[in-house]
């Protein structure tokens, strides 16, 4: 009897060892499993963290293209149009009048001897100016109207709608302020005037560029008859 009950002991204590071993490997193996899916989860978190920085780094960006575009448009230092919008006005004002006929009339203007500011005054002097003429030529045009600052000292308008008899009055409206206006500079005091071409689109443009062309000659001759005044082509 004594010898049954030793052996059913030594089965128990055996069964019990198995037991333990198996829950014991099943520890280990669920152990390395919540490892293995902590280390995955991990890696979710990170790829997360970094899509999320990603989007909000995308956002931010697309959030700023607007105003990219709307600088890309601007010149630096006069805040008016460049000449990349002129461009694009240009095309759009072409476009209407070869599909519907709407004329639309340019003034190409320069500041006369303006070269000599620079020299005399500094370039500092120069820009100043140069921002608040365009102040004040913005003034003599409607809403619909652009001015833009094609280059250096050389301004252009586009009018919509606008026969070139209404252009040469705008024009002159571009003029007297400038001949007027007095700059102050220490103790000096000095003017810059303008001289101005003006044109409206006819048959004989055959692309955009023929209008500025035109009124670009019209400037020049301006100039040759002793400059600041409008001549109309």
């Amino acid at each position: 009897m004594s010898h049954t009950l030793e052996q059913l002991k030594a089965r128990l204590r055996d069964r019990l060892s198995e037991f333990q071993h198996l829950i014991e490997s099943r520890r280990l193996e669920d152990a390395e499993r919540l490892n293995e899916l902590a280390g995955k989860l991990t890696q979710l978190r990170d790829r997360f963290l970094s899509m999320r920085t990603t989007f909000v780094q995308l956002q931010k960006q697309t959030s700023m293209i607007p105003q990219l575009e709307k600088q890309a448009l601007l010149d630096g230092l006069t805040e008016l149009p460049n000449r990349r919008a002129y461009e694009q006005k240009l095309k759009e004002e072409w476009a209407r009048y070869r599909s519907h006929g709407t004329p639309f009339s340019l003034i190409v203007l320069d500041l006369d001897h303006f070269k000599g500011v620079n020299d005399t005054y500094g370039h500092p002097m120069g820009d100043q100016y140069l921002k608040e003429m365009a102040k004040r030529l913005s003034r003599s045009l409607r809403d619909s109207d652009m001015l833009a600052r094609y280059g250096g000292e050389e301004f252009v308008a586009l009018l919509s709608g606008t026969p070139k008899e209404e252009a040469l009055i705008v024009a002159e409206r571009m003029r007297l302020p400038a001949e007027k206006a007095r700059f102050q500079c220490g103790e000096d005091c000095f003017r810059v005037t303008v001289s101005l071409g003006v044109v409206q689109v006819g048959p004989s443009d055959k692309m955009p560029e023929d209008v500025f062309n035109r009124a670009d000659e019209a400037l020049y001759r301006a100039k040759e008859q002793g400059r600041n005044r409008a001549v109309v082509c």
